[in-house]
């Protein structure tokens, strides 16, 4: 039988949910769209997954992890009969292929469902395929970004939504706190099975039709292979959602494939993960769960950048600047603050955006924890030195982070931020940690 061709899927839904019911102590639903797949917890690591398409085609897998025991495991250049335990990955009988958890490794199976530790990562934001990334550690919010996902203030995203946006070869997709609590609430091994089916759901909604939710089903048994044993913590983020990415074209090779998938009578996760493993592209939380060998994507680094790419300050009038380690926007954290002091008084502090004019979408990111906002002005200069005021505002409301589009720009290569007290009441206090170019 031959793959049939069809229409491209839809790469974003119109209401990217996921739903979780449990209908008894051990039997799930997961749905999304018009898919819908039973998840049956029948004993410890071992799980059915179920669907029936909308022409009555039904799919079901068997998910199971088994401990074997592995003799002759080379160890100190010997042949010895240690004992050691391998972990195994089963669908419907068949030996997952997948990284095998030996002596070497074991430890990690035993250690699987405790917190990582919290990595102390510099905070950065960068671009990758195409969509604004930030990581690591932030000074002036008092936080960890756990591992690289959207900037939740630049698109913004709530931790109560569902969200995705396609990027240059993916979709960027978050699962919202609330459903993400729902599936933690099944407990920790079984969570890990319904978040994969519910991203295979996902997949399937975009695939759609009368095989999205068999397609669906096969996604979701795929991807719990290769995440099964994992630890669901890596799937977290700091904030208690769940960013999930996976690539365009495998979701379209899906939907022209969706028939000839659903009327296979065996095999049909073999054939997706043959597919995965060759031009696919699954990411979940920290984990690259699988990236094909023709893919080219990786995991999130800074494609291009996105702080200033060096910094000059200058400091003009008599309110006071405290730009720590002299960098404004530096990917370490730092940031500049600003005090503008007592009335008729403004601290200023510029930077250099580039060394060669670049043009595009300015933006500024800064708070003040004044109860009464703060006047903030900013210009940027252009490769004459011609400086431009793109923005006079009053910063409001306090403790809130803003990103300030200050509009189109040509031939910059300069910004100035300046803080005033140009009316009766507290000083402008104005924290500014980013400026970038879009």
């Amino acid at each position: 039988m031959q793959p049939i061709q069809t229409a491209q899927a839809l790469l974003t839904l119109s209401d990217p949910s996921i739903d979780l019911q449990q209908v008894s102590e051990n039997m799930y639903i997961v749905s999304a769209g018009d898919v819908s797949i039973t998840v049956e917890v029948l004993r410890e690591d071992n799980y059915r997954m179920s669907t029936v398409s909308d022409d009555g085609t039904t799919i079901s897998f068997e998910l199971s992890v088994e401990s074997r025991p592995v003799s002759n495991v080379k160890l100190e250049s010997t042949l010895e009969d240690t004992g050691s335990i391998e972990k195994v990955v089963l669908i419907n009988g068949t030996k997952f292929e997948r990284p095998v958890f030996n002596a070497e490794s074991s430890q990690h199976f035993e250690d699987q469902y405790k917190p990582p530790q919290i990595r102390a990562t510099p905070y950065n934001m960068y671009w990758w395929d195409g969509i604004l990334l930030e990581e690591g550690y932030h000074n002036l919010l008092n936080r960890d970004v756990k591992y690289p996902h959207p900037v939740r203030g630049h698109y913004g995203i709530s931790l109560f939504d569902n969200w995705e946006r396609e990027g240059t070869q993916l979709v960027h997709n978050q699962i919202d706190r609330d459903t993400t609590a729902v599936f933690l609430s099944a407990g920790p091994s079984v969570a890990e099975v319904l978040i994969c089916t519910g991203v295979g759901a996902l997949i399937g909604a975009k695939v759609g039709k009368v095989y999205g939710a068999i397609i669906g089903a096969i996604a979701g048994a795929v991807i719990s292979g290769f995440a099964v044993g994992m630890g669901y913590f890596n799937f977290l983020d700091e904030s208690g959602c769940i960013w999930w990415w996976v690539n365009k074209s495998f979701v379209n090779w899906l939907e022209d494939n969706a028939l000839f998938l659903a009327l296979l009578p065996v095999g049909a996760e073999g054939v997706v993960l043959g597919q995965m493993i060759a031009n696919g592209y699954i990411r979940i939380g920290s984990l690259t769960l699988c990236e094909g060998v023709y893919v080219n994507i990786g995991d999130p680094v800074a494609t291009s950048p996105y702080y200033a790419v060096s910094t000059t300050p200058s400091f003009i009038g008599n309110g006071y600047v405290n730009n720590k380690d002299n960098i404004l926007g530096a990917p370490d954290g730092s940031y500049a603050y600003l005090n503008s002091g007592s009335y008729g008084n403004k601290a200023e502090i510029s930077a250099t955006l580039s060394h060669m004019p670049i043009s595009g979408q300015v933006y500024l990111r800064c708070y003040t924890p004044s109860n009464s906002g703060a006047n903030l002005k900013v210009y940027v200069c252009d490769q004459y030195g011609v400086w431009t005021q793109v923005v006079n505002t009053n910063l409001y409301p306090a403790n809130s982070v803003m990103n300030i589009n200050c509009g189109y720009r040509s031939n910059i290569v300069r910004v100035s931020i300046v803080a005033y007290h140009e009316y009766s009441g507290y000083p402008s206090y104005v924290y500014a940690d980013a400026v970038w170019i879009q």
